[in-house]
């Protein structure tokens, strides 16, 4: 469900969160105990949240802007279109 989320949203944090969800699920497969498939799932969720994070930070300068942004709007003529007839 995160991954489907995440592809819905565009972002990378909620892929980083399934990540550490299957890495509790690999916790819990090795048949280690509750806690200790939280803290790898806190830990992987962690690091995953924070490369991402600094990966973004890291490509904001190198983004380039949109090519009308700031340019003014001007409209020839209006049609009214809604709703549909």
């Amino acid at each position: 469900m995160l991954v489907i989320a995440e592809l819905l949203s565009g972002t990378f944090y909620l892929l980083m969160l399934a990540v550490a969800a299957f890495g509790a699920a690999g916790a819990a497969y090795l048949e280690q105990p509750f806690p200790t498939q939280c803290i790898v799932a806190a830990l992987l969720g962690a690091i995953g949240c924070y490369g991402v994070h600094v990966y973004r930070a890291g490509s904001a300068g190198t983004r380039m802007p949109p090519i009308d942004a700031g340019m003014p709007a001007s409209f020839e003529s209006w049609h009214a279109s809604w709703p549909p007839r």
